[in-house]
């Protein structure tokens, strides 16, 4: 009894302890709660039947633009669709796009759109590959919005994601649309709606051919549209249905499965920070100083021994020890690998090698960038070379076109050593993107055919001199250089300084090309012909008549006919061939 007292007078200020329990009601114990979902990895898409109508008229589009046409505008029309149906299958969804993505999509609408307004292969192929690359990079990254903090290795993770959803999304979209619409009674509904409408369009069809063939029967001009428009489809045969049925087929496939894509898996956020390696460096960092160290060594030697003739140009030539073809192109092929490559090991070393200390990685990126430099200064003797080569031979589009490169291989390889300084080498690929899409718009901007003719233009007029034949390649300007070049021509044709053979020889070189638009047929319908394609018949219609009388063509015989063309600066140039069928 007073050990129960004590014990209860110990803590005489301490509370009563809660009740651990409730009173036993009768009723059994009431469950835990049940685990907290996580957030959805896949987003259900809520509109299926929208996001396969949008891939089947986006496929059927295509299939009426590019089969058995020529090419002209479609590769504009058919991303700039594609562009418009991704942001208003978002808008249905209502699903908000961030503003990391308006900039890439701005920048695949105008690469395409600027095809348009160009001809020349390269600066068409340099605005296409940017195009392809970026519109999936844009679609699998639309509501995340990370397409500029992406490293190389995301880009491989996403693309695959991508292409595999490209073949198997569409079968999904439709396994995992059944699965999202729960309710027995919405799920009726909708295909109540898809039911009513095939049947109304069925129940359409007839009656529109009845009083198709009515009115048509009245009035003739109605009957021409009507004619037009079927015409536009096609369908005029079994042999022609059949391949565009599995044209429709395949672009519908592909873009169901990539919009799928889009709307249920682009918001996820890839963990790009902190910039974890995808593989634990494991190369010693003495090795790859040892390694770097030997490289510049060479290089160095290089350079040195071979000064005279690195940078020496025209002297080398003149002394006999190189021919253009050795010392120019070769030596400039040469060198532009050497350069690639060796940005690629910088690259590569930076990956794998070990840099714990500041003392380490001080002097890795020291000797690091010095490979860079002296890259650099491999570049500026191949540029040289090149030039040197063009003042000999003159101007070409692919000489042109090389100089360019040349210029944003040099700017990569100024970011890679300002990356390496930085420790920023993960943003390598939004460079490689951003200079992707600035390569072609250079190119664009530059014109490179209206580029090279006025260029072997100016050459022609120099002096002659030892090393630069300066004679105008008429067969060049009249045959291989594309429609951008014609209102240069024109306008140096024109040009009241040029000698009067000058202007004979451009008088025959755009006659020339007036016979090759007359031979060929006119331009067909609105999508089939860029805008240089169409100036250019539009020109030689208005002039064409007019040079030809001015410049009459030479008329040589062949073994198949008979050939027109025109002796310029000493060479006949063949303009067009006429067969002949003969006994």
């Amino acid at each position: 009894m007073n050990t129960e007292q004590n014990l209860s007078n110990e803590n005489p200020a301490q509370e009563p302890l809660p009740q651990a329990y409730p009173a036993y009601d009768g009723l059994p114990p009431s469950p835990p709660p049940p685990p907290q979902p996580k957030p959805k990895d896949v987003v259900p898409v809520k509109h299926s039947w929208l996001l396969f109508l949008m891939a089947f008229v986006l496929a059927l589009g295509i299939d009426l633009l590019i089969f058995e046409q020529s090419s002209g505008k479609q590769f504009a029309i058919i991303v700039n669709a594609i562009l418009l149906g991704a942001v208003v299958l978002s808008l249905a969804e209502k699903r908000k796009i961030p503003w990391q993505s308006w900039p890439l999509m701005a920048m695949i609408s105008l690469s395409s759109l600027l095809t348009v307004f160009r001809v020349e292969p390269f600066t068409v192929a340099a605005l296409i590959i940017f195009v392809v690359f970026a519109l999936p990079l844009l679609l699998m990254s639309m509501f995340s919005g990370q397409w500029a903090v992406y490293r190389i290795r995301e880009y491989f993770k996403r693309y695959f994601f991508i292409t595999a959803h490209g073949v198997i999304g569409f079968p999904r979209a439709i396994v995992e649309g059944v699965r999202t619409q729960r309710n027995p009674g919405q799920r009726k509904k909708v295909f109540s709606i898809i039911g009513a409408i095939i049947l109304g369009v069925i129940i359409a069809i007839p009656i529109l051919l009845l009083f198709g063939k009515l009115l048509s029967s009245a009035d003739s001009t109605f009957a021409k549209n009507i004619e037009a428009f079927l015409n536009f489809f096609k369908f005029d045969s079994v042999e022609a249905f059949w391949p565009q049925f599995f044209i429709v087929l395949f672009f519908f496939w592909g873009l169901a499965g990539l919009l799928f894509y889009m709307l249920s898996r682009s918001h996820r956020v890839e963990p790009v920070e902190p910039d974890k390696a995808l593989l634990d460096p494991f190369l010693p960092n003495l090795t790859a100083i040892i390694v770097l160290a030997l490289i510049n060594l060479m290089f160095l030697l290089f350079i040195i021994g071979q000064w005279h003739i690195f940078f020496g140009g025209i002297a080398n030539v003149r002394e006999g020890a190189y021919n253009f073809s050795s010392y120019a192109v070769e030596g400039f092929n040469q060198l532009m690998v050497v350069a690639s490559i060796a940005a690629v090991l910088h690259y590569l070393f930076a990956s794998v090698t070990k840099r714990e200390s500041r003392k380490e990685r001080v002097t890795f990126s020291i000797t690091a960038t010095l490979l860079l430099a002296q890259v650099g200064l491999i570049l500026v003797s191949a540029f040289k070379r090149l030039l040197m080569y063009e003042t000999a031979y003159g101007f070409t589009r692919s000489r042109m076109v090389a100089h360019v490169f040349m210029v944003f291989l040099a700017l990569l390889l100024v970011a890679l050593a300002a990356m390496e300084l930085s420790k920023n080498l993960k943003r390598l690929a939004l460079v490689l993107v951003v200079s992707v899409f600035l390569f072609g718009i250079t190119l664009w901007t530059v014109n490179v055919d209206k580029t090279i003719t006025r260029l072997n233009i100016e050459q022609a007029t120099l002096v002659l001199t030892e090393w630069s034949s300066a004679r105008l390649d008429g067969s060049y300007l009249a045959v291989s250089v594309s429609e951008d070049a014609v209102p240069e021509l024109y306008k140096n044709y024109l040009n009241p300084e040029h000698s009067a053979e000058m202007r004979e020889n451009l008088g025959k070189i755009l006659a020339c090309r007036a016979l090759r638009v007359e031979k060929y047929d006119p331009p067909g319908k609105w999508y089939t012909y860029t805008v240089p394609e169409k100036a250019e018949y539009d020109f030689f219609a208005e002039h064409g008549k007019s040079l030809i009388e001015s410049y009459p063509p030479e008329k040589e015989d062949s073994h198949f006919g008979y050939i027109l063309g025109y002796t310029i600066d000493g060479e006949f140039v063949d303009c067009v061939r006429h067969w002949e069928k003969k006994d």
